[in-house]
This record gives structure tokens, sequence and C-alpha cells, in this order.
């Protein structure tokens, strides 16, 4: 990877705890992990139960329902990914949140 094992720990660890959290409070638990990987690039994908109910979202950041202000996590391997050339897409739905972390191998 283009990125440390140490960024790459940080990155699924931030978007593992808030899957797990969210998931936990869900009617009906679950995570769902998955990867891909081809020559340029490695995709890992967290799916998540969470409980129903919009997500709030402040100029374009997720709020955090954890404490005031937005969510750490995701901004945190937001930028992770970006600086090391990658992108994290996250998509919510009324009972699921999916995070897809895609990262440039080196070569």
């Amino acid at each position: 990877f283009a990125l440390s094992e140490t960024e790459l720990c940080r990155a699924f660890g931030n978007l593992m705890e808030n899957a797990c959290d969210a998931a936990a409070e869900a009617e009906e638990p679950y995570l769902l992990i998955s990867g891909s990987e081809n020559e340029k690039q490695s995709i890992i994908i967290i799916k998540n139960s969470r409980r129903e109910g919009e997500i709030k979202k402040r100029n374009g950041q997720y709020l955090s329902t954890k404490h005031q202000g937005t969510g750490l996590g995701i901004i945190s391997a937001q930028k992770t990914a970006e600086k090391n050339v990658g992108s994290l897409i996250t998509e919510a739905t009324e009972k699921t949140f999916t995070a897809a972390l895609f990262l440039k191998k080196n070569g």
C-alpha cells in the first residue's frame, strides 16, 4: 500500500469502531466485511446495520452520535485515504451504513 501499516490500522479501526457501535444499537445487529483487489488498488467494504432514522449531516460531514460535532472516525479515515491517493465512499440507508475504503497499491 501507499500508506503505512499504522495508517491502515487507524483508518480500518475507526471504521470498525463506528460500525460496531452502530450495529449494537440496531434492532437486528450485523456487520459484514469484504474486500477485493486488482493490480492498482485494494478495496475494503464494511456494511453494518444501524438503528432506524435519519443520519444527520452538517456541511456534508456526518454528525457524531457520541458527542457534539462531526464524527471524527470517518473524517480521519477519509483524510488518511485521500493523503495516500485513495478515497472513502459512504452510503446510508434507513437501516444500514456502508463504508468503502479504496487504497492505492505501491508499484
